[in-house]
C-alpha cells in the first residue's frame, strides 16, 4: 500500500495546471455538453513581476442522458512579487490559488440536485534577500480553506493557518522538503503548488533584481561632474547607496573600488562594512586630471547590484575674435567698415555618453558654453566726392544667458584623448539681436547726430580642428575669408584655467 506522502507526490507530478486541462479537455460532443471556456489575464502591477489567471469552463448538458445538467469551473492562479527590494532587503508578495466548482444535476426522476465546492490557498510572502543580492528564503502566511455545500451536502466551511519557510533552488527549482511538509499539513496538494509556483515567481524577481542599478543607486556628496581638479589635487567624497523601492540608506560592502579607467587613486579601496550611512572615499587626481577621471565604485546589496562613477570636470575658458572688415567704392561713395565680434566663453564639460566622438575609437570629452559675454564694436566711415561724409561708432555687450537658444546652438567644443580638437564657433544673425550705435554725418557744412539701428552680426569661424598645443590649450586662427569687398578673419584661445 503507497504511503501518504508518496502518494500526495505522485498526485502533484501528475497535476496539469487546471487552466491546460479545462482547454484540452475531451471533444464536447463526446462528453454530450455544450462547452465554453475563457481565460482572464491579470498582468503585473507596475514595479512588480508575476501574473495570475483566471480560467472558466461552463458545461450545459446537450445529450438525452445529460439534459438539465450544469456545471461551472473557475480557477484562479497565480500572484506578484515586487521587482525590487526593500533597503532592508525585503521582497513582499502574494499568492492565490482557488478552484471553485459549480455543479447543477437533473436525475430521472426530475430532482434538481446542486452542489458548491471551493479550496483556496490565499498567502502573503515575504522574500529575503541577502548581502550578496541573492534570494535567501520565502516566508509564507495565509490561510488554507474548503468550503461545500449542496442538496445532500450539509454546509461545511474549513480553515487552516499556514506559516512556512521555502527556500527555491537557483533555477527555481522546488523546496521538497518544504512542500513535502505542507502536503502533510493540509492533506493537500493546494499549498504545496503554491511553493513550487512561488518559488519561480521570486527567482524570475531576483533577474530584475539583480540588473545592475535598476534597484539601487549611488549618491555622492559633492554630486559627480561638479568638481574640478588640479593635478595631484585630492577630494574627499561622501558615497551612499540607496534603495530606489523605499529610496533609504542601503548597508554595503565592496572590494571593486577604483579610479577610473585606473587614472588617479583612491582610497580606500576596500569597504569591509559601509552600514547605513555615507562612507568617505578620497580620490587623488593625476598629474594631468581630466573630465571623466574619477572614482568606479561597485557592489552588491541586499537591495540590489550597483555600480556608481564619480567623475570629476574640467572647463576651458578664453576668447574667441572674428573681424569683418568692408572697404569699396561705389559711384561717388567710399567706405570703409569694421566690425569686431569678441567672444568670453566659459566650456564646461558635459556628462559623457550624450555624443559621439568624431575620431573614430578614440574618446572624445565635449564642452558647451555656460558663461560669458559677446561684445560688437562697429567702427563705419563713408564719404562721397562732394565732401559729405557719415562716420558710425558703437559698442555693445550680451551676456551670454540673454541671447535665445537657438543662437547658441551650434556652439561645441570636443577635445579627443589622443589631443586633436574641433571647435564649432558659428552663431546665426536670425533671429536679430539688435542695438544702436552712434552715428554723426556732416553735408555742406551740417552735421547731424543720430542713432543708427545696429545688430549682432553672424559668427562664420565654423567648423575649425586642431591639436592642443603644449600647454593643453585650444589655440588657433582661420585663414581670410573673401567675399566681395568683405574679409573675414577669426582667432580663437582657450585653456585649462590655472588652480
Amino acid at each position: 500500500m503507497l504511503s501518504r506522502r508518496r502518494a500526495c507526490w505522485m498526485l502533484l507530478a501528475t497535476l496539469a495546471p487546471l487552466g491546460s486541462a479545462l482547454s484540452q479537455g475531451a471533444p464536447a460532443s463526446a462528453l454530450g455538453y455544450d462547452v465554453e471556456r475563457s481565460q482572464s489575464v491579470q498582468n503585473a502591477p507596475a514595479g512588480s513581476v508575476g501574473r495570475k489567471t483566471t480560467d472558466r469552463e461552463h458545461r450545459v448538458g446537450t445529450a438525452e442522458d445529460s439534459l438539465g445538467n450544469e456545471y461551472n469551473y473557475v480557477l484562479t492562479f497565480g500572484g506578484f512579487a515586487r521587482r525590487c527590494p526593500t533597503s532592508a532587503g525585503l521582497v513582499k508578495g502574494d499568492f492565490e490559488y482557488s478552484i471553485a466548482y459549480d455543479a447543477t444535476e437533473t436525475g430521472d426522476d426530475g430532482e434538481i440536485r446542486r452542489e458548491h465546492h471551493v479550496r483556496r490557498v490565499v498567502v502573503q510572502l515575504e522574500g529575503q534577500v541577502g548581502p550578496n543580492a541573492r534570494l535567501m528564503y520565502v516566508d509564507m502566511t495565509g490561510d488554507f480553506t474548503i468550503e461545500r455545500s449542496g442538496t445532500v451536502v450539509p454546509p461545511t466551511s474549513e480553515r487552516r493557518s499556514i506559516q512556512r519557510r521555502f527556500t527555491p533552488g537557483p533555477g527555481g527549482e522546488p523546496d521538497m522538503p518544504a512542500m513535502s511538509a505542507a502536503v502533510e499539513m493540509t492533506a493537500d496538494i493546494a499549498v504545496a503548488s503554491v511553493i513550487l509556483a512561488a518559488g519561480v515567481l521570486y527567482r524570475d524577481a531576483e533577474l530584475e533584481w539583480t540588473k545592475l542599478n535598476e534597484c539601487v543607486e549611488f549618491s555622492f556628496d559633492p554630486p559627480t561632474d561638479t568638481e574640478q581638479l588640479g593635478p595631484n589635487q585630492s577630494r574627499q567624497v561622501k558615497v551612499e547607496l540607496k534603495s530606489k523601492e523605499d529610496g533609504a540608506a542601503v548597508p554595503w560592502m565592496s572590494d571593486r573600488i577604483g579610479a577610473i579607467r585606473a587614472i588617479g587613486t583612491v582610497e580606500p579601496r576596500q569597504v569591509e562594512n559601509a552600514g547605513g550611512g555615507p562612507f568617505t572615499l578620497t580620490y587623488t587626481a593625476s598629474a594631468r586630471p581630466r573630465r571623466g577621471h574619477g572614482i568606479d565604485v561597485a557592489t552588491e546589496s541586499q537591495a540590489g547590484v550597483g555600480n556608481g562613477l564619480w567623475r570629476i570636470v574640467d572647463r576651458y575658458e578664453g576668447t574667441f575674435t572674428q573681424v569683418d572688415k568692408t572697404e569699396g567704392s561705389l559711384s561717388i561713395l567710399t567706405g570703409t567698415g569694421v566690425q569686431t565680434v569678441t567672444g568670453r566663453l566659459v566650456w564646461t564639460s558635459e556628462p559623457p555618453g550624450q555624443r559621439a566622438p568624431s575620431y573614430g575609437d578614440v574618446p572624445s570629452a565635449f564642452y558647451r558654453p555656460t558663461q560669458g559675454e559677446l561684445t560688437i564694436e562697429i567702427s563705419n566711415v563713408n564719404t562721397n566726392s562732394i565732401g559729405g561724409s557719415c562716420e558710425t561708432q558703437g559698442r555693445e555687450t550680451f551676456a551670454l544667458a540673454s541671447l535665445p537658444p537657438s543662437v547658441l546652438q551650434y556652439l561645441l567644443l570636443e577635445i579627443a584623448e589622443d589631443g586633436r580638437y574641433k571647435l564649432i564657433l558659428a552663431i546665426p544673425d536670425y533671429p536679430q539681436t539688435t542695438w544702436e550705435a552712434d552715428s554723426v554725418c556732416s553735408v555742406a557744412r551740417r552735421t547731424v547726430r543720430q542713432k543708427t539701428p545696429a545688430m549682432l552680426p553672424a559668427i562664420m569661424i565654423g567648423i575649425q580642428e586642431g591639436r592642443l598645443n603644449a600647454d593643453q590649450a585650444v589655440v588657433g586662427g582661420m585663414p581670410p575669408m573673401q567675399r566681395g569687398p568683405l574679409t573675414t578673419t577669426g582667432h580663437w584661445s582657450f585653456s585649462l584655467p590655472q588652480q
